[in-house]
């Protein structure tokens, strides 16, 4: 372009006026050919701005694709079948349960029982049950055989439904149910009915059409997850207590979002002998940031003064861990940084500042030059 303007200005220059009708012809094709590249340059502008729109927007998709988890309960409906994928409630969450046996029993069938899984971790706890749609409160006084009253299904002073919860370490089938479904010949529970490691509930109901409205009654459990893995509580680890990484059997029950993330760098190990998480050792996730980040979680906030931070998720076991890392981290507002080999976790609001760096604290070697126009090719587009 700026050859075919030196050309014309020399046309000018040296032309007489018997010229001029030429002269005014290649100004008018000039500028024909500066408005075709003029438009030209604007599509391409436009192009760009589009391909670079469409980029994002495919971009921010994919990240909140892979970020919103499915809200509420992700077990919304009690599931029954010969497989189910493992998972089990952290913190503190609620869950519909897995059927794993139903049948009953007595004078016309009177009693109707059903056994649900809860999990795939032992160690877990029932916090409150609920009953078609309803918190429960359970009597003080168990029955013998059906376990505590479910007092929200009592019919005066009659208790209509029991519950019985076993929390996974369990060793042997449970009596009741072996006395009385043993000799079953369509569906026994026997001796070898142990549910191992496996953590789970029994539901007795007596058949009363006016306590169940729905003919079969609808419950949910809400869950304490099993135990975890302290650093705080591990004296032989810069703690202060007898949490043990090799003893399971030494950790506690935590709504802790670092405690729990924590153990899930650390990898978890299933009933099946699998390991679910990072599986990195303890060097690579340094005590002393990892405990600051477990007591930011636990800063009592508000007039109830509750931790700041505190979790309940219901978790499939064929989710990938980073994935739910992901959604912890999330719902503590922290971030994980890796810095040569080790995992640095950040709670809450960034700290304030530590030095005040001014100009008199910059060495320059170099003489500095500053390009206000950068070519394409030193330009980036990105998304944080």
């Amino acid at each position: 372009m700026r050859i075919l303007a030196l050309s014309l200005l020399c046309l000018l220059a040296f032309s007489q006026p018997a010229d001029a009708a030429p002269i005014a012809a290649a100004l008018a094709a000039w500028g024909t050919a500066f408005k075709v590249a003029i438009t030209v340059k604007a599509l391409a502008a436009a192009a760009l701005r589009m391909l670079v729109n469409v980029g994002i927007s495919l971009l921010v998709g994919k990240l909140i694709q892979r970020k919103q988890r499915q809200p509420g309960l992700q077990t919304t409906h009690t599931t029954t079948g010969g497989t189910d994928p493992q998972g089990s409630i952290v913190g503190r969450y609620a869950t519909a349960g897995h059927l794993v046996y139903h049948n009953s029993h007595g004078s016309n069938h009177r009693y109707l029982t059903h056994v649900v899984e809860v999990g795939d971790i032992p160690g877990v706890s029932l916090s409150r049950i609920i009953i078609d749609g309803e918190y429960s409160e359970l009597g003080a006084m168990a029955h013998g055989d059906f376990g505590f009253p479910i007092l929200s299904k009592k019919s005066g002073s009659t208790n209509r439904a029991w519950v019985r919860f076993l929390d996974g370490s369990q060793t042997a089938a449970d009596p009741y149910l072996v006395q009385v479904y043993g000799g079953d010949a369509e569906r026994p529970w026997t001796s070898d009915h142990i549910l191992t490691g496996l953590p789970y509930a029994i539901l007795t109901f007596e058949r009363h059409d006016p306590v169940y409205p729905q003919g079969r009654p609808q419950y949910r459990f809400e869950i304490d997850g099993p135990r975890f893995y302290d650093l705080r509580r591990d004296s032989s680890a810069g703690g202060s207590g007898t949490h043990r990484w090799d003893d399971p059997e030494t950790w506690t029950q935590s709504e802790n979002a670092m405690v729990i993330a924590y153990t899930v760098m650390r990898g978890i190990t299933l009933p099946c002998g699998s390991i679910w998480g990072g599986g990195y050792p303890s060097e690579d996730l340094p005590a002393a940031q990892w405990m600051l980040a477990m007591d930011t979680c636990d800063l009592s906030v508000g007039e109830a003064l509750r931790p700041q931070f505190k979790i309940g998720f219901e978790i499939r076991f064929e989710e990938e861990p980073a994935d739910f890392l992901d959604e912890l981290f999330s719902s503590a507002n922290a971030e994980i940084f890796e810095l040569g080999g080790y995992w640095y976790p950040r709670v809450g609001a960034a700290s304030g500042p530590v030095v005040d760096i001014t100009d008199d604290d910059l060495l320059a070697s170099e003489p500095l030059q500053f390009n206000p126009f950068p070519g394409v090719e030193q330009t980036f587009n990105a998304v944080t």
